[in-house]
């Protein structure tokens, strides 16, 4: 069985898949996963949708130099 991160998936950008997710959306999903997988895998959680904002966040601003 192939791993799903391994599947050819579409073209979604990080900057485009990361604003389709709201603030409020994200906490409820690292509370969800806090309850269900524990604190560590919540924090890999984290670390993941700030490593994907700051991206954003960078690919942003040299769009815009």
């Amino acid at each position: 069985m192939t791993h799903p991160t391994r599947i050819e998936t579409g073209s979604l950008a990080v900057i485009d898949a990361i604003s389709r997710i709201s603030d409020q959306e994200k906490t409820e999903m690292c509370l969800a996963v806090n309850m269900v997988k524990g604190q560590a895998t919540a924090n890999r959680l984290l670390d993941l949708f700030g490593a994907a904002r700051k991206q954003a966040r960078e690919a942003q601003t040299s769009s815009n130099e």
